[in-house]
């Protein structure tokens, strides 16, 4: 093929990947699903001398009840939790009435003895604050009624993925030699290399996930323990599961759960909440490159730098990201594909 010609369609492809990609996401989830699952029907398949179809319907069914039924659970224990939000809300703010009146009063008192200038830069300071909590409040808000909206859109992609899952399933194998024979005879060895690596890649990061939520669900259940906080194994459970959820992480629950405690008096559970906070993101940033460069067959190190570029440039989706992309240079890399040598 022409040199410009093959420019020309690397460059469509970009193009198009740019536009449809988004909005792929169900069916790009449903393949790496596929190929995570793969392992099991082939081993279905030997076993139990089962034919494909029937090893497929198997491993697909099994991982339906399993994520089924922790998406039940999850959204059960959501609506529980909101039912006795609501009934918790109003006690709460009762319990925050008097607590709130004597530090408006403190805050009087003190205003009083300042200086005009420096009370009026005090009250500015306080009202952009409560701005700031006030639009913070309306943000959420907003969030909470985009995500009921977005629900009819939600149940779409859903069914979109698990059929996509069954089909990719099933004709997994037939897919992966049409996809070789892209390629010349020579290069499929290497390529055969790389989907070896990424698919170990893929398998080594959820264990390390699940590893490192372990651990940190030890962790908080051990500081809840110290704290004398009731319910712990619960409580424990929930935290875990914000953390896994993108962007919120521990300190969703953690930290406004220790700003009601010094708002109710409670400031000795407010330090220790605050402080396992500390402790759960120091021990995280320390075990979490080790774990998953163990995992990922990459260096504590490079895991490490990975993560942090990738989350300055990207935010926290750079934190996943980061690593994929040496993971990918490195699967490439062992296939032969590149092969550096400096020489000076």
């Amino acid at each position: 093929m022409n040199p410009y010609m093959k420019a020309l369609w690397i460059l469509l492809l970009i193009v198009a990947g740019y536009f449809i990609l988004p909005h792929s996401m169900p069916i790009l989830l449903a393949l790496v699903t596929a190929i995570i699952l793969e392992p099991v029907v082939k081993l279905l398949q030997r076993g139990l001398r089962m034919k494909r179809i029937y090893a497929v319907i198997l491993s697909f069914t099994s991982f339906l009840l399993v994520f089924g039924g922790l998406l039940f659970f999850i959204t059960t224990r959501i609506v529980i939790e909101v039912v006795e939000l609501s009934q918790w809300l109003p006690r709460v703010v009762i319990d925050m009435a008097d607590p709130v009146r004597e530090w408006v009063a403190q805050m009087q008192a003190y205003f009083a003895a300042l200086p005009p200038s420096s009370a009026q830069n005090l009250q500015a300071t306080l009202n952009k604050t409560f701005a700031s909590l006030n639009d913070l409040t309306i943000t959420l808000l907003n969030g909470l009624v985009g995500l009921i909206s977005s629900l009819p859109n939600l149940m779409v992609v859903t069914v979109v993925y698990i059929v996509a899952l069954f089909l990719f399933s099933l004709d997994l194998p037939a897919l992966a030699k049409k996809f070789l024979e892209l390629f010349t005879a020579e290069t499929q060895p290497k390529i055969r290399i790389v989907l070896e690596n990424l698919n170990r890649a893929i398998i080594g990061f959820l264990q390390a996930q699940i590893l490192i939520s372990f651990l940190t669900y030890d962790l908080v259940l051990i500081g809840l323990w110290v704290l004398g906080v009731k319910y712990a194994l619960a409580v424990a459970l929930f935290i875990i599961i914000v953390d896994v959820l993108p962007v919120l992480g521990t300190g969703a629950v953690i930290v406004p759960w220790a700003g009601y405690a010094f708002v109710t008096g409670n400031n000795s559970l407010g330090v220790g909440l605050l402080i396992l906070y500390v402790v759960i993101i120091v021990f995280r940033r320390i075990i979490e490159p080790k774990i998953l460069g163990n995992s990922l067959g990459i260096s504590a190190l490079a895991t490490l730098i990975s993560m942090y570029l990738g989350f300055m440039v990207l935010g926290f989706v750079g934190l996943i990201a980061g690593p994929a992309l040496v993971i990918l240079y490195q699967a490439f890399r062992d296939a032969g594909f590149f092969k550096i040598r400096i020489k000076l």
